[in-house]
């Protein structure tokens, strides 16, 4: 009796689960910019390993890497999601400032708690920001990212 009672439970949960279909998160592309208008070559590249989430969930919690391609080394001192014109800082900061030496590459972990569900959020396209300074330079490299259905895998 209890493996049927448990198996309708983890039925309804499927039908349940079923009923808010799910989209991508994936990052189009990427650029570094400095606050001022001067043409530096890309020096922090972001790859932002795309997600799969149901559409109402109102969090996002993309697993970026970020390589540091200079011969000096990088210091990350925040992270931030823009996304309908609103800034998000990610819910738990810790780890910044963080240290790349040149050639250094380190996968980053960030979680944001989303005003709307991630369908509203990513309806426009939105950047995920990474301030830096490198050389005693304050940098930005921004990753850009669109939401869309799950064939963008």
């Amino acid at each position: 009796m209890k493996w049927k009672s448990g198996a309708l439970l983890a039925l309804s949960l499927y039908f349940l689960i079923g009923c808010d279909p799910g989209m991508s998160i994936r990052q189009v592309n990427s650029v570094t910019r400095p606050p001022k208008p001067v043409i530096i070559p890309s020096e922090l590249v972001l790859d932002v390993k795309t997600t799969h989430q149901l559409i109402g969930e109102s969090w996002y919690d993309p697993e970026v890497r970020i390589t540091n391609r200079s011969q000096l080394a990088a210091t990350v001192t925040k992270v931030e999601l823009v996304a309908l014109a609103k800034t998000y800082a990610p819910s738990h900061p810790d780890g910044y400032p963080l240290q790349l030496g040149p050639g250094e590459s380190q996968v980053l972990k960030v979680f944001f708690e989303l005003e709307h569900g991630v369908q509203e959020t990513f309806k426009k396209r939105a950047d995920l920001r990474v301030y830096y300074e490198i050389g005693g330079e304050k940098q930005i490299a921004i990753a850009k990212l669109a939401g869309g259905s799950l064939k963008y895998r």
